[in-house]
């Protein structure tokens, strides 16, 4: 496994690799539209695409800011799952920012009607088995609730809260709350 990153803002010949995954892996009320997360890279966040050799993996949408490296969006490609790329990747956003602690959401696992709640344990077990923990919070924004994990030191709340606040903007306006 050799994997680079692509920044979507230099290299645009990622773009279509990236939106034909976002509609794929993101349903319609959480996906943000790909020419959007490019314009947020072009505003401060980081939209990237992962290659293994010239082959494509997946994609990230992620903010860097007060120690944190909030990853919004993360999807590996469905022909590369359950091949151990999610962790490459994370290992990788890991080694690329040694100082930073990783934030990132997912879906709750209390909604155990949700139509996707096997998926939610999945991906639970997933990143807690690449040594996320859950921070004791939820954010809510847009008509949706998400747990916030964390890796590395402590979680500080109001780190990640300050970091929301400098992405504000449009129907974008989270709420953090204990959980």
């Amino acid at each position: 496994m050799e994997l680079s990153i692509i920044r979507a803002t230099e290299d645009k010949s990622c773009l279509n690799d990236i939106d034909r995954l976002n509609i794929e892996a993101f349903p319609d009320n959480e996906r943000v539209p790909t020419k959007k997360l490019l314009q947020f890279a072009k505003d401060g966040g980081e939209l990237v695409a992962f290659y293994d050799k010239n082959e494509f993996i997946g994609f990230s949408y992620f903010k860097i800011g007060m120690g944190l490296t909030y990853i919004c969006f993360l999807a590996v490609d469905r022909s590369k799952r359950c091949m151990g790329y999610g962790r490459a990747i994370l290992e990788l956003m890991e080694k690329t920012f040694p100082d930073n602690n990783l934030v990132l959401e997912i879906e709750p696992l209390d909604e155990k009607d949700a139509p996707n709640y096997h998926q939610r344990v999945r991906r639970d077990r997933f990143y807690k088995s690449c040594g996320f923990s859950d921070s004791g919070y939820k954010s809510a924004y847009m008509g949706l609730v998400f747990e916030v994990y964390y890796k590395g030191e402590d979680f500080d709340i109001s780190t990640f809260y300050a970091l929301l606040d400098s992405m504000r903007g449009g129907k974008f306006q989270p709420k953090v709350y204990k959980s």
